[in-house]
């Protein structure tokens, strides 16, 4: 790729928003050669970050000396406990731990159910004619 057209598009990066638009216009791309433009397009993402990093850093240091100016300290000025990192934001799931069955269809005891949620067909047959849930418990002896 070019260098010369490299150097352009990261000094174009670093002006204001308004005139990044109007500077982008005026960039002559039409002599480039196709590998020439994807390897720009490759390398604008890391050209874009680099330029977002700087006027951050920029921004920061004028919002420091502005604060200074006023006698105050930046964590004076900004309240840090309403700023939360961008990974802090995203609620964690609650771990919900395994279930053991509590009842078997004594048909097929591999059929279980919990005893929680909506009861099985199994189940429901076997209270239609005239069971107990207390004869599904696969540990009758362990009441709770």
């Amino acid at each position: 790729m070019s260098k010369n057209v490299t150097k352009k598009v990261t000094k174009k990066t670093k002006a204001n928003t308004a005139t990044e638009v109007e500077t982008v216009k005026q960039i002559d791309l039409s002599e480039l050669t196709l590998i020439d433009l994807i390897g720009l397009q490759n390398a604008l993402p890391a050209i874009i970050e680099q330029a977002k990093q700087s006027e951050k850093a920029i921004l920061q240091q004028k919002i420091a000396a502005l604060a200074a100016e006023s006698g105050f300290e930046l964590s004076e000025v900004f309240d840090t406990t309403l700023i939360a990192p961008e990974k802090e934001t995203k609620k964690k799931r609650k771990q919900i731990g395994f279930v053991k069955a509590k009842y078997h269809n004594p048909e097929n005891p591999e059929q279980t159910w919990t005893g929680k949620g909506r009861k099985p067909k199994w189940a429901t047959l076997h209270l239609k004619e005239g069971g107990d849930l207390q004869d599904l418990l696969i540990n009758p002896e362990i009441i709770e």
